[in-house]
């Protein structure tokens, strides 16, 4: 992620694993939660922050169409 700050740019890295790829699809073909709520229940499975949760569930919801195909 970039953050412009005009001259300035401060870059955030985290790697996102497979394994938390797989459990997001799992969890979403489960239907047990609509996947704008799985933030917690990537919270309690891998023991990341909110933060880190929403991060990686959007890079999920970002990459499903072409994971998936």
């Amino acid at each position: 992620m970039y953050i412009d700050l005009g001259d300035t740019k401060v870059t955030e890295t985290m790697t996102i694993t497979e394994e938390q790829l797989q459990f997001l699809d799992a969890l979403r073909d489960s239907g047990i939660v609509n996947m704008f709520g799985a933030g917690s229940y990537i919270q309690d499975q891998f023991g990341v922050t909110r933060h880190e949760a929403n991060r990686i569930l959007n890079h999920w919801m970002e990459t499903f169409d072409e994971r998936i195909e």
